[in-house]
């Protein structure tokens, strides 16, 4: 096995694709729950706040383009979705997928996520503990 060299100045790309493309059909709102507001924004924007900084480009998939974010259109599946989003990143080497409707996400996990993906663990999933408020 070859030794890897790390150049001086060389570093990991890291893409994000955002999926947003989803009709909201069980949410019941004319509004799909990316794009509805939370605290005066976006529900998407939260999410796309805490990963832009820590990655290298964002793809967003929706049905239209998003502000001023690298676009690809929704499929008519979360799969062909995925697939549109992998097919617009720019020569990354590791990519992080996350649901648009999820605003709460943390900069610890993405950084925690992007630690492992360069540990050489192949695929990671977030899984947060949900802490009842009734007992």
């Amino acid at each position: 096995m070859k030794n890897k060299i790390k150049l001086p100045g060389a570093r990991t790309k890291f893409s994000a694709i955002i999926l947003a493309g989803g009709k909201g059909s069980r949410f019941g709102s004319s509004i799909p729950k990316p794009f509805m507001s939370l605290n005066g924004k976006p529900v998407i924007q939260h999410a796309i706040d805490t990963i832009e900084p820590l990655v290298d480009e964002v793809i967003v998939v929706s049905k239209e383009p998003y502000k001023y974010y690298k676009h690809a259109k929704a499929g008519l599946t979360r799969a062909e979705s995925v697939y549109n989003g992998l097919k617009k990143c720019s020569n990354p080497k590791y990519v992080i997928i996350h649901d648009g409707a999820r605003p709460f996400i943390k900069s610890g996990t993405v950084n925690k996520m992007k630690q492992l993906l360069k540990d050489g663990v192949k695929s990671v999933d977030t899984v947060s503990e949900i802490v009842d408020g009734f007992i």
